[in-house]
């Protein structure tokens, strides 16, 4: 391991897509803030004139937050008149309003702004969507018997060599994000899997 702290965290996958999400964040909320609203608030509105009328839990869970932080974000929305609150028994849905929708081309811009006019952010977002795959990939492997190590810490610059050197990629328009191995283990681990009970560290929310 090197001596270099910054070399060791730099080649921390975990530490890396942290790093990558709050240069993103602060990326987005400084453009966002040019229209006068949060990337947050703009997200719900952008997810509503798609799709409107969505329960709580669904919004929450398409934006990874937790439902105490999305209440307050409905509720400075409906206080602008951008969204509405309706009740089906215990159930909330949220409507975009009129308002609302008069903002989501102006909100469409800054998405596409945030994208086209910053290259290192385009690639930093992109290369955050392959873990999702990556994470999908080794769960599947796993289920049919095939093991898998996600690789970080490698030479990002030789490892692009490498593969545009093959024809692989294109080094002007694409880079590595990640990598994984797959393959069978010749031996068992020497020491058990040490899980806790599913009702531990699985909470479901009605």
């Amino acid at each position: 391991m090197s001596d270099n702290i910054q070399e060791v965290l730099d080649g921390c996958l975990l530490f890396s897509v942290k790093r990558l999400d709050r240069a993103l964040d602060k990326f987005t909320e400084e453009a966002f803030r040019e229209i006068g609203m949060s990337h947050s608030y703009a997200l719900v509105l952008f997810i509503l004139n798609q799709e409107n009328g969505k329960r709580y839990k669904d919004l929450a869970n398409i934006l990874c937050i937790a439902p105490p932080s999305l209440t307050k974000i409905i509720d400075k929305l409906a206080t602008r008149d951008f969204v509405a609150i309706a009740r089906d028994g215990r159930t909330k849905r949220v409507y975009i309003t009129d308002r609302g929708r008069e903002i989501v081309p102006i909100i469409g811009e800054v998405f596409h702004k945030t994208r086209a006019d910053n290259p290192r952010a385009l690639f930093d977002w992109t290369a955050k969507q392959t873990y999702i795959a990556l994470g999908n990939m080794m769960t599947s492997a796993s289920m049919i018997g095939i093991d898998s190590c996600p690789i970080e810490g490698f030479n990002y610059d030789k490892v692009n060599a490498i593969l545009a050197k093959a024809g692989i990629i294109n080094p002007d328009k694409e880079g590595i994000a990640s990598m994984v191995s797959f393959g069978y283990r010749l031996r068992d681990p020497k020491h058990p899997r040490s899980r806790k009970p599913k009702n531990e560290v699985i909470t479901w929310l009605e």
